[in-house]
C-alpha cells in the first residue's frame, strides 16, 4: 500500500531527527561533566557550528517525517487511476420506506482501491446532476516509492428547475459532499502547482446529466474529466 510506504519513509526521517537531537544532548552532557571535573580532561567548548547543524537537520527530519505521515494519511482516500476502469455507479431509486409519494433516493456506489463497492444514499432529487472530483498525477520520479496517480469523486451538484425558463434565475443549484473528509493534500498541491514538480493536481468535473427513476449510470475517470454514461 502506498500510504504504508510513505509512513515507513516518515518513520525513517523521524528516527533520524531523534538521532541528531540525541547527539546534541550527549555532547552537551559531556561538556557539562568536563566542566565539573568528572572526566579529568581540559574542557573543550562545544562546537557551535556542528550543534547548530545537527539541530537544524533534526528539525528538518521531523518536518519531513510529518509531511510523509500526513501525505500517507491523505492518500488513503484516493483510488488508483486506471484508464477505462469503472469507478462507480449512480442510480435514482424510489424510496418506499419514507411513506411519501414521489420520494426518491440517490444511490451512489464507488469502487474503492480494494475493488469492493461502497454505497452511500442521499434523499434528494433534481433535474440535472454533475459530479466533481480530484486527480493527482504523479511523475515518474516518485515511482520508486510505489506512488501512482490517483483520483476521488468528492461532490455532486444538483440543479432543480423552478420553471421552464432557461435562465439561471429559474433554477436552484445545490452541492453535496460525497465523502466525509475532503483532501487537504490535493488543495495544497493545487495551490502550489507551479512550484511542485513531482505531482500535479487537477480538478475533475462531469458534464451535467439527467437521471430518471430506476436508471443506472456508470462512472469512469479520465485525466481531464469524469465520464458518466
Amino acid at each position: 500500500m502506498v500510504e504504508n510506504r510513505l509512513a515507513f519513509v516518515g518513520a525513517i526521517f523521524f528516527l533520524l531527527g531523534i538521532l541528531f537531537l540525541v547527539l546534541i544532548i550527549v555532547r552537551i552532557l559531556k561538556y557539562t561533566q568536563e566542566v565539573r571535573g568528572k572526566i579529568g580532561k581540559k574542557p573543550r567548548p562545544p562546537k557551535t557550528f556542528w550543534q547548530a547543524s545537527f539541530f537544524l537537520l533534526g528539525i528538518i527530519c521531523f518536518l519531513l517525517a510529518g509531511l510523509f505521515f500526513w501525505s500517507g494519511k491523505s492518500l488513503r482516500s484516493f483510488c488508483i487511476y486506471s484508464p477505462n476502469y469503472l469507478a462507480g455507479e449512480i442510480e435514482f431509486v424510489p424510496e418506499s420506506s419514507s411513506g411519501t409519494a414521489g420520494a426518491y433516493k440517490l444511490v451512489y456506489t464507488v469502487f474503492s482501491k480494494d475493488k469492493k463497492p461502497h454505497q452511500r444514499e442521499f434523499f434528494f432529487s433534481g433535474d440535472e446532476y454533475q459530479l466533481e472530483g480530484e486527480y493527482l498525477k504523479w511523475e515518474k520520479g516518485v515511482k520508486f516509492l510505489g506512488i501512482v496517480s490517483g483520483y476521488k469523486i468528492t461532490k455532486i451538484n444538483i440543479i432543480t428547475k423552478l420553471s421552464k425558463g432557461k435562465s439561471p434565475a429559474d433554477s436552484v443549484q445545490r452541492m453535496y459532499e460525497l465523502i466525509e473528509s475532503p483532501s487537504d493534500l490535493w488543495y495544497w498541491i493545487d495551490k502550489f502547482n507551479k512550484v511542485i514538480l513531482l505531482v500535479k493536481a487537477k480538478p475533475l468535473k462531469s458534464e451535467y446529466f439527467t437521471l430518471a427513476p430506476q436508471q443506472k449510470r456508470k462512472i469512469y475517470i479520465d485525466e481531464d474529466k469524469i465520464l458518466v454514461e
